[in-house]
């Protein structure tokens, strides 16, 4: 197959773009793309690169390989990646254009730049996020442990003190029982001294009476 701005025969050796549309191919000098920059391009954007004449812009003439069909610089706004220059041939008058108006044209280096910054600002921002957020995590976890350890030892306490109170009562109650017996025992005992005494009264008076 050959290229459809040079119309020279493209070999497996060479570089080339695929038009996504009409599947015509191009060498990479033709579209006045340098190796570097071919290589940077992804393959997302090689596989769905449209031709001029596919993306209705004006054609260039096939000549030879000096003559570009489009320029990798673009207008940072008005044309989109695949809309080519207006027609010339690569000259050194080009170049000296091309160089002039560089600051008003963005290439694949300052896209890259352009991205890497935004890139950078995102993941400044998800990881400001992320801590945050693992802060917050890491803060309830320890209030809601806390709690649990909180609760935990009021639970314990509680069962604690109820066992001590029932104790309590149970040996008050222990203490009156043995206090109801103790003067049951005394009365008894002053009961059985008075008889004693009575029947001590008895048989001296019985021994007084037989000597």
């Amino acid at each position: 197959m050959n290229c459809s701005a040079c119309n020279k025969k493209l070999l497996r050796t060479d570089r080339y773009l695929a038009c996504n549309h009409c599947r015509s191919k191009y060498h990479i000098e033709c579209l006045n793309l340098s190796k570097e920059q071919f290589t940077a391009l992804t393959t997302e954007y090689k596989s769905k690169w449209m031709c001029p004449s596919c993306s209705n812009i004006t054609k260039r003439k096939q000549s030879n390989v000096n003559t570009p069909v489009q320029q990798t610089l673009v207008p940072l706004v008005e044309k989109p990646l695949n809309s080519p220059l207006e027609n010339s041939s690569c000259s050194s008058t080009d170049s000296e254009l091309f160089s002039s108006n560089d600051d008003n044209l963005v290439t694949i280096g300052k896209i890259s730049t352009l991205l890497d910054k935004k890139l950078n600002n995102y993941l400044s921002d998800f990881v400001e996020s992320f801590r945050k957020a693992l802060k917050d995590d890491v803060k309830n976890l320890v209030q809601a442990e806390m709690d649990s350890v909180v609760q935990q030892l009021k639970d314990d306490f509680t069962v604690t003190t109820n066992f001590i109170c029932d104790e309590q009562s149970s040996l008050k109650q222990e203490i009156e029982n043995k206090s109801h017996i103790i003067k049951h025992l005394e009365s008894e005992t002053l009961r059985f001294q008075k008889e004693i005494n009575v029947l001590t009264n008895r048989l001296t008076s019985i021994e007084k009476n037989f000597p």
